[in-house]
């Protein structure tokens, strides 16, 4: 499974993912970085369809888990 639909993905298809890149992949980049992203990327999906108008939250500022001081 190398792209995943996560607007259609049910929760067996996000954890499927979830171990085949996680776990069983073994890239340069690390665990943690990896599991951030996916976590990041579902957070956004989850927002886009449940808000009303996500793309005012979405226009100006990707949201991200970064925290800027």
């Amino acid at each position: 499974m190398d792209a995943l639909d996560f607007n259609n993905a049910t929760f067996d298809d996000l954890d499927q993912y979830a171990m085949e890149k996680l776990v069983f992949d073994t890239g340069e980049l690390s665990p943690i970085l990896k599991g951030h992203l996916f976590i990041e990327r579902v957070l956004e999906t989850l927002i886009s369809n449940n808000v009303p108008h996500p793309e005012t939250l979405f226009k100006k500022h990707r949201l991200t888990c970064f925290r800027q001081l």
